[in-house]
């Protein structure tokens, strides 16, 4: 008696084998295809956030516009959109000269 192997229904051990490798390969490929993706948009997405981290450091405002000095940071800090239109910080015009200077003294001071 022989059994016809239907393309659907694959039988025996060794089809059985193969079809557990094929799902653990699978498995491994989505995986490995979902990190790389993570990582690849990890790297190119836009960064925003506050500067504090690295204003230390820093001897530009702004991306090159302006020094790195206090009464250029005032300015920087009462309105970005003004000095540099694409900045995405907001406005803090609202706050007095001498919250100004305090909140920029503050930001030099960080580390």
């Amino acid at each position: 008696m022989s059994w016809a192997q239907s393309v659907f229904s694959a039988g025996g051990a060794d089809a059985i084998e193969l079809n557990r490798l094929f799902a653990v390969m699978l498995v491994g490929a989505v995986i490995l295809w979902i990190s790389l993706n993570g990582l690849f948009f990890h790297g190119t997405r836009r960064r925003t956030g506050h500067m504090s981290r690295k204003l230390a450091e820093a001897v530009i405002i702004g991306g090159g516009i302006l020094p790195m000095e206090r009464a250029a940071l005032v300015s920087w800090i009462a309105n970005a959109g003004a000095i540099k239109p694409e900045a995405q910080m907001p406005a803090f015009a609202h706050l007095s000269k001498t919250e100004l200077d305090r909140l920029a003294g503050w930001l030099e001071a960080l580390e």
